[in-house]
């Protein structure tokens, strides 16, 4: 079973986990009602105002999951479980860490769950 990093280690983490928190509110502000309709108001015809539509929503998506997962890696910190691999129990590299503050898994683990969420291509063809 994984220990986990010491208070140092956890400090620079959450330091940048909070950093990122206020990047992605700052993406989150920047796709709201007043840019989208600026934008609209600047595109021809129903494809381009469509796309338009569609990247706003998935950037405000996209910052929505960062925040999500952001605000969970800093839950972790706060009840001692940050660095520790949800599947295996074992810390996370710290390498990974430094790479995706917000992980959740160890790379072994990550890729059986990606596996499992994401059939290959051939297996569902197969169906």
């Amino acid at each position: 079973m994984g220990q986990g990093y010491d208070q140092s280690t956890l400090v620079l983490f959450q330091g940048k986990l909070i950093e990122a928190r206020f990047e992605a509110e700052a993406k989150l502000q920047k796709n709201g009602q007043p840019v989208l309709v600026e934008e609209l108001s600047g595109a021809e015809g129903w494809p381009e105002k469509r796309n338009c539509i569609e990247k706003h929503i998935s950037e405000k998506l996209q910052a929505e999951r960062e925040l999500k997962d952001i605000d969970e890696a800093l839950q972790r910190i706060a009840s001692g479980t940050y660095g520790i691999c949800l599947g295996c129990r074992e810390d996370i590299l710290l390498k990974r860490l430094l790479l995706i503050p917000t992980a959740k898994y160890c790379v072994s683990c990550q890729q059986k769950k990606s596996k499992h969420n994401f059939p290959h291509p051939v297996s569902v063809l197969k169906h």
